[in-house]
């Protein structure tokens, strides 16, 4: 999913959800259990995050050089002019 940008959604509601969760466990413990839970899925959002930041940036620098040698050769090949 970090190949395709989706995972950038599930990431954010990770963070989100984790940083409730760890919360709520810190406000009331006797009631809630699972804070390492919690903790995993706040760690795993921002993971995530990176990961996707890291891919969107890979794919703007490849972009960059495809462009660059394209425009070095002298453009695009004569049969691509329709």
């Amino acid at each position: 999913m970090v190949c395709l940008g989706l995972g950038l959604i599930p990431a954010i509601i990770a963070v989100v959800l984790g940083n409730k969760g760890r919360k709520e466990v810190a406000t009331n413990p006797t009631n809630y259990q699972g804070g390492g839970m919690a903790t995993a899925g706040f760690v795993m959002g921002i993971i995530g995050i990176i990961l996707n930041v890291l891919m969107l940036l890979f794919w703007i620098v490849y972009i960059i050089i495809i462009a660059a040698i394209v425009n070095h050769m002298g453009g695009y090949p004569k049969f691509f002019d329709w």
